[in-house]
């Protein structure tokens, strides 16, 4: 998922991990989200049902329950009879990510997505968490994933700010500047 959600589902999260927080629920609500990504993942089919206005809230609610096959956080109950009722389901894709996020955020903890072609070594590692926490004037942490298609080089992400070192990052750059040169009169 990427790091960036609307300010819609910001809000909802938000009010969801300071209710976990003062119930004392962070880890409980935090693995349910993950539990619900998980479901919504391996069965797409389920959000669009969510939206079906065929279906009672009372209904969908049950199907979200169902799919969890555990008991929920209480928090959680209530965070999934908010979004059916506003209609806001699809915020449930992005929420374990984001409700991450913002935990981290309150924490002082940034969390840097970093894509490569090759996984990084420790020492790669080390060094780039120590640049990055010089940059946020915070710890971080990285959730390196691997991606074939930035060619070489990396692309990080770390709250709204993007770094594109990637040699597709620099190919569509030049691009760019060649479009936007101008063009000599003859």
């Amino acid at each position: 998922m990427s790091p960036i959600a609307d300010g819609a589902a910001r809000k909802y999260v938000l009010a969801l991990l300071e209710i976990a927080q003062e119930q004392e629920q962070v880890t409980p609500v935090g693995d349910a989200l993950r539990r619900l990504q998980e479901v919504l993942a391996e069965v797409p089919e389920l959000l669009a049902t969510l939206s079906h206005p065929g279906l009672s809230d009372e209904q969908k609610r049950e199907l979200l329950i169902q799919a969890l096959g555990e008991r929920i956080p209480t928090p959680v109950s209530g965070f999934l009879d908010l979004l059916i009722r506003d209609e806001r389901a699809g915020i449930l894709q992005q929420a374990a990510d984001l409700y991450k996020q913002l935990y981290d955020e309150l924490q002082g903890v940034g969390r840097a997505y970093v894509e490569t072609v090759l996984p990084l070594s420790s020492e790669q590692q080390e060094r780039l968490r120590a640049a990055l926490e010089v940059l946020i004037e915070g710890r971080v942490v990285i959730e390196e994933r691997l991606n074939s298609e930035i060619g070489s080089g990396v692309r990080i992400s770390i709250g709204d700010a993007q770094i594109d070192a990637s040699l597709k990052g620099r190919l569509q750059q030049m691009r760019d500047s060649i479009q936007q040169a101008p063009v000599a009169a003859e």
